[in-house]
């Protein structure tokens, strides 16, 4: 996997193209951590469908599960607002503030016209943009519940305190709830990438 922007020399294929290092790479990697919360998703479900009692390695798959798709709301926020700024976004973990940056960002977008970009009308323009704050509100409303109910970042990544206390030593996972807001979440995200693309050129999303 290469995300240094420089075309590789290969004998047999010729020239293979990387990922260019800019909103790209950020939309490659968040999309790569949405594909692991899907595989552990399956492996879960299957654990609960099976015959015999995997609860212990269900136990061992629900961190992993809710921090997958949490960092992939991060970097798809941060992708959104790199795409449209051309900056990178604030090196913070707070998705609330993440989604309002990356919201005002979206909606500040004009109609891409450099050369070589295909020109849109008035009222193409304005149905993108109608359907653009759509998904972005849908986001939005999925998004703070989201974020007031979960734990901070650091809580997947260290589980301890200062103190070496658990912060919170009780998780417990609602699984067909958690999977159906995944699912609404990267509806709309999808949904609003293809709307942004109407008016403004995303490069190598997938």
């Amino acid at each position: 996997l290469d995300l240094s922007g420089n075309d590789i020399e290969a004998t047999t294929y010729g020239k293979i193209n990387c990922y260019r290092n800019d909103a790209s790479v950020l939309f490659y990697i968040a999309n790569s951590y949405w594909n692991a919360t899907k595989t552990i998703e399956e492996k879960i479900s299957n654990c609960f469908e099976a015959e015999k009692d995997y609860s212990d390695l269900i136990t061992q798959l629900v961190m992993p599960y809710l921090f997958e798709f949490r960092h992939f709301v991060e970097l798809s926020l941060k992708a959104l607002f790199m795409n449209a700024t051309g900056e990178q976004a604030e090196i913070v973990h707070d998705l609330d503030k993440l989604f309002i940056s990356a919201k005002d960002a979206v909606m500040a977008l004009q109609r891409d016209e450099r050369p070589g970009i295909l020109a849109i009308t008035d009222e193409k323009y304005n149905s993108s943009m109608a359907n653009i704050k759509k998904y972005l509100d849908k986001m939005e409303e999925i998004i703070v519940p989201y974020a007031s109910s979960e734990p901070s970042v650091e809580y997947y990544r260290i589980l301890f305190d200062r103190n070496n206390n658990l912060d919170n030593p009780i998780i417990t996972l609602d699984f067909e709830k958690e999977r159906q807001l995944q699912n609404e979440y990267y509806s709309a995200y999808k949904w609003l990438i293809r709307s942004i693309h109407e008016i403004h050129y995303i490069y190598d999303m997938h």
